[in-house]
């Protein structure tokens, strides 16, 4: 699964920042509309994926549909308490995994979420295996920092002993405190009556206003799951009614005629007009006017 990860999908900086240099914590919260969480609460038990399953799945395909791009692989962190000689010890026994997968538009959200779990199935399989070894073996990353072989994280917290299909990915309560700096962090809080999204991203490299659209569309393609689980992914809005209606109105105006800008071949006839033997192109002992140039 680690062969080649050459094509997976990497999320642009807003600004460039020298690698290894620290910045500022930014920060969005964003709750999700009344009824929302009861609604993927009762397609996780119609469905039968749990709660953490189906959420990862959405965010898989925010990712998608904010990049294009159809090789996702996120970070989440997995306990290693499973063991019987491990669960009287102290101690942070945690680990983190990549969760990778491949999103085809035609296909099913609920398709989506079974793809998810046969993965997250596997991915327990090898959770043993340190983090630094599973970037080791991470084909095609020459070039790219050891921090930035996982760029996203995910992780839900709230879980109960009742909610079905936790397979192993137990809930952490220090989340964003073992991700690097320029890395997105995504925790999904499902522990009260209100459930919650928290994006953690460094400021300096990502703008706040990106970070609350990404959440916004995660919220959204949520919602649009939730109404239409057996809707192609690809049908899914990207835009809610308002953003809808800022680009009816964008195109709703009069027509304005383009200015007259000047283009390169037509400021280079203008001077051929001007100075046509004078020498334009140089290689070498070789030289072409204007005039000659031109004729070409």
């Amino acid at each position: 699964r680690l062969s080649d990860l050459s094509g997976m999908m990497r999320i642009s900086p807003d600004r460039v920042m020298p690698q290894g240099v620290p910045g500022r914590s930014g920060r969005i919260e964003r709750t999700l509309p009344r009824g929302l969480g009861s609604d993927i609460r009762r397609m996780s038990e119609d469905e039968g994926v749990g709660l953490f399953t189906l959420l990862l799945s959405g965010f898989h395909l925010m990712l998608h549909r904010w990049s294009g791009e159809a090789d996702i692989v996120v970070g989440t962190p997995v306990s290693l308490r499973h063991r019987s000689e491990w669960q009287g010890m102290l101690g942070f026994f945690l680990n983190t995994v990549p969760v990778r997968l491949g999103i085809d538009g035609d296909e099913s959200f609920v398709a989506l979420c079974r793809r998810m779990k046969t993965e997250l199935e596997q991915v327990l399989i090898h959770a043993e295996l340190p983090f630094a070894e599973m970037a080791a073996l991470a084909g095609g990353l020459e070039g790219v920092p050891f921090h930035a072989f996982l760029q996203v994280m995910f992780t839900v917290i709230g879980l109960t002993d009742e909610d079905p299909g936790r397979i192993g990915f137990e809930e952490v309560s220090r989340p964003m405190d073992i991700v690097a700096v320029d890395d997105l962090s995504c925790l999904f809080d499902v522990s009260g009556d209100e459930w919650k999204v928290v994006f953690k991203f460094d400021a300096d490299r990502f703008e706040d206003a990106r970070m609350q659209a990404m959440a916004a569309l995660y919220i959204r393609l949520l919602e649009g799951a939730s109404m239409y689980p057996s809707r192609s992914l690809s049908s899914h809005p990207l835009m809610d009614g308002e953003g809808f209606e800022k680009v009816r109105l964008m195109g709703a105006g009069s027509c304005s005629p383009l200015p007259e800008v000047p283009t390169i071949h037509g400021m280079f006839s203008l001077q051929c007009l001007r100075t046509p033997g004078a020498v334009a192109l140089e290689e070498g002992d070789a030289a072409l006017t204007y005039i000659e140039l031109e004729r070409r």
